[in-house]
């Protein structure tokens, strides 16, 4: 009895009840809010937005006002205009009132927030345009089809070629027109997150590269006024204010479920709201602090003591409710048992691996130092006593350096280590070999374990020399990124398909196999020493040709 009792008392009733209490308080709150606040809430919006857009307006009529005053200033005090409208067509004269004013038009380019200026003479069927950010083609057709229209001289107007949009005006005087073109895009870049399109008399709205809208026609109201209906698809709201120099209004738009989640602070009765919310999240966060934070922040610090490598942690369940003392034991229990299992894993890994190594700093074959030897006998035999004495020197500090070294060396003295085995091959084999090894001194400083090379060169000269063919060797030891990176080919008759799939598979920990010793050793070694370093074995070609890559961290042996 007292067990079922006690599982009636479980935290978890007590956490559902109170989300099923504050959910049903929530949804009252949301819903009474909703109701209160929707009107002034829309109505608050139209109004900081009107205020926004009729900024905006503001600036940009002022941008269209001075592009008038400029085109009007042009065309009745430009001298060069002048003689445009005297001078015969194409003279001497005609041209280098042309030429000034194309400069001229360039220079107001520069100062004005215009996409292109132009300038077009009836008579001679003659168009002056300078273009910035589009086309003279574009600049053009855009001036044939709205001049020829008259569209363009009655005020700013909009106009749409190949996809784009653009506001142009152009005034005449004395059958000449002066006029600016402006791409819309640069007209309605405000900066920001505003959403900023023309809204035409016609309903038709236009943004900056989107295509046209058709709204319900725009009521000729002389306040600025704003509609709600759907923009591509989505309900919006829409508020608007005429421009003093074109024909169009001023349109933001803002989507319907932005107005939705808009904050709906308003009233005393809020504030009421606030209020019980807040004292509800006070009682939720002292019963959480007392029946579930506490007991997580104690499992939480126990856990991070764990993962830290301390195996004395410990939780301390006192007060906890009965899901988390069980837990808190459990917990505790599986610590006191990993505590005595890695302790005796730990032993018997350090005694498995000194005997690995052991075994594998043995695993010198006695069959290089046999066939040295009888190499430097029949070399004694045969007349060739200094060629022996250098041999016999070599294999001696070959053996030295073999039987001396400790568990990591230095990459130089690998890479010394590797070439007097190669001085040693070559007598044996003369002319059958060839090697380079590339390795910048800068990273010659840095920590291998002894025989990383020589295996693979060991081994290729064991399996591919043959007396009448250059076998080439490449070594190549570079560093990228805090890696060493050791690159080993030769020209040889590459990997069988037996020998790829068993280095490719081969694993350290459980290797027991005495196939491919040499460079097994090499990887079982290297892992015990670094274990994210990496081994890739492939054939460099159809032909054949060995590669052996190591990417292995890059740490220096100091001085």
């Amino acid at each position: 009895m007292k067990r079922a009792l006690r599982k009636t008392k479980s935290i978890r009733i007590y956490i559902y009840a109170l989300i099923l209490a504050l959910m049903l308080v929530f949804s009252m709150i949301i819903i009474f809010n909703n109701i209160s606040s929707t009107r002034l809430l829309k109505d608050r919006i139209y109004h900081n937005t009107r205020d926004s857009v009729s900024r905006y307006a503001n600036l940009l009529d002022n941008e269209l006002s001075r592009l008038d005053s400029w085109m009007f200033s042009v065309s009745f005090n430009d001298s060069d205009l002048t003689v445009l409208r005297t001078a015969d067509f194409d003279t001497t004269r005609w041209h280098t009132a042309v030429y000034r004013l194309q400069q001229s038009f360039t220079t107001a380019l520069a100062t004005n927030s215009v996409s292109a200026l132009f300038c077009y003479i009836p008579n001679e069927d003659y168009y002056l345009i300078s273009t910035s950010g589009i086309s003279n083609t574009t600049a053009k057709s855009l001036l044939m089809e709205n001049l020829s229209s008259g569209a363009a001289y009655d005020a700013w107007t909009t106009a749409d070629y190949a996809g784009s949009h653009y506001i142009l005006h152009a005034v005449k005087i004395q059958g000449i027109s002066i006029g600016a073109i402006v791409r819309l895009s640069d007209f309605l870049n405000v900066g920001g997150s505003t959403r900023l399109m023309l809204l035409r008399d016609d309903g038709l709205l236009i943004g900056q590269g989107t295509d046209p809208e058709q709204l319900k026609p725009v009521e000729n109201d002389q306040e600025p006024g704003y509609k709600i209906e759907d923009v591509s698809s989505e309900k919006s709201f829409i508020v608007y204010v005429p421009l003093q120099h074109s024909n169009q209004s001023l349109a933001q738009i803002i989507p319907y479920n932005e107005i939705s989640t808009e904050s709906r602070s308003f009233s005393s009765i809020i504030i009421i709201i606030a209020v019980a919310l807040l004292l509800t999240v006070v009682l939720l966060f002292l019963f959480l602090e007392a029946s579930v934070i506490r007991p997580l922040s104690e499992m939480t610090r126990g856990i991070n003591d764990l993962r830290s490598g301390n195996l004395d942690a410990y939780v301390q369940s006192r007060n906890f409710p009965a899901e988390f003392t069980e837990v808190s034991q459990a917990f505790n229990d599986t610590v006191s048992e990993i505590r005595d299992l890695k302790i005796d894993i730990y032993e018997r890994r350090l005694q498995t691996q000194n005997l690995e190594l052991q075994f594998v700093k043995q695993q010198i074959t006695p069959h290089f130092m046999i066939n040295c030897l009888n190499t430097a006998y029949q070399l004694t035999d045969s007349g060739h006593a200094d060629l022996a004495r250098e041999m016999l020197s070599d294999l001696s500090s070959h053996l030295r350096y073999t039987l001396s070294s400790g568990q990591t060396v230095r990459l130089s003295d690998e890479i010394d280590f590797v070439c007097n085995y190669l001085k040693i091959s070559d007598i044996r084999y003369p002319g059958a070999l060839s090697a380079k090894i590339s390795c910048p001194a800068a990273i010659q400083d840095a920590m291998v374990v002894p025989l990383m090379l020589l295996n693979f060169v060991e081994n290729t000269i064991k399996h591919e020399v043959r007396m009448g063919h250059l076998l080439k060797i490449f070594i190549d030891i570079r560093e990228e990124n805090d890696r060493l990176l050791v690159s080993i080919r030769d020209t040889g008759s590459g990997f069988t398909e037996e020998a790829l799939n068993y280095l490719r598979g081969l694993d350290p920990e459980t290797w027991s196999d005495s196939t491919h010793i040499g460079i097994s050793n090499v990887v079982i070694r290297l892992k015990h020493i670094f274990p994210d370093a990496a081994f890739r074995f492939y054939n460099y070609d159809e032909d054949g040709g060995a590669v052996i890559e190591i990417n292995m961290p890059y740490e220096r042996i100091a001085s």
